[in-house]
This record gives C-alpha cells, sequence and structure tokens, in this order.
C-alpha cells in the first residue's frame, strides 16, 4: 500500500474550513502606534458590550471646540491595557524578587481592558 504525502483533497478542504486558533492582534493606535493584545483580552473586545465603546465619546462635546479631540472610551481602554501591560513587564522583569509570573502579568492586562 502506498502512502502519499499530500493530504487527501477532503482532508485539505477540513483544514481550510476550520478557525485558526485566535491570536494576539495589532490595534493601530493614535497615541502608542501598535498595541498588541493578548487573545485573553481579545475575548472581552470580541463582545459587543466592549464594542459599544467605539461610539462613546471620551471628552463627551469637547472635540466641538477642539477638532482633534476625538478619541473615543475604546482608544482610552485600549491606551490603559497597554500601559497596564508595559508596567506589569516591567515590574516583572526588574525586580524578580516580586516573584511575577505570567499569569499574574495577563491578569494584570486583562484586568485593565476595560477601565472606568
Amino acid at each position: 500500500m502506498r502512502m502519499d504525502s499530500k493530504p487527501s483533497t477532503s482532508t485539505a478542504t477540513q483544514m481550510k474550513n476550520q478557525k485558526a486558533p485566535l491570536q494576539s492582534k495589532l490595534f493601530k493606535d493614535p497615541i502608542y502606534d501598535y498595541i498588541e493584545v493578548h487573545r485573553a483580552a481579545l475575548l472581552i473586545i470580541d463582545t459587543p458590550q466592549f464594542q459599544r465603546l467605539r461610539h462613546i465619546k471620551q471628552l463627551s462635546t469637547v472635540h466641538y471646540v477642539y477638532p482633534g479631540a476625538n478619541g473615543t472610551r475604546f482608544d482610552h481602554s485600549l491606551g490603559v491595557y497597554h500601559l497596564a501591560s508595559k508596567l506589569v513587564h516591567c515590574l516583572k522583569d526588574k525586580q524578580p524578587e516580586l516573584g511575577l509570573t505570567e499569569v499574574d502579568c495577563l491578569c494584570v492586562e486583562v484586568r485593565n481592558v476595560y477601565c472606568k
């Protein structure tokens, strides 16, 4: 019996139809350039409740006076996530006596996806 090195057509089709595992994602930010978001935080960001933040102005009606002030709660939340991530990873690297793990870092990041 001969074994082909190529998968059968049905196997290849099945592999294409499967969704790729959720990976980290890059968001373009006007202040921090690109923000890489962990896949656990994406589970929160991809909810309809979080997506509503795209339509809520951070500075209310200030954009009428200052046209450049057009940030949203969504942008703000991503910025807070980014800064919290940088802070906790800096603490982990520069103060190993704290014993912070990657799970601790992830908890801080996910907690700060939605800030008030």
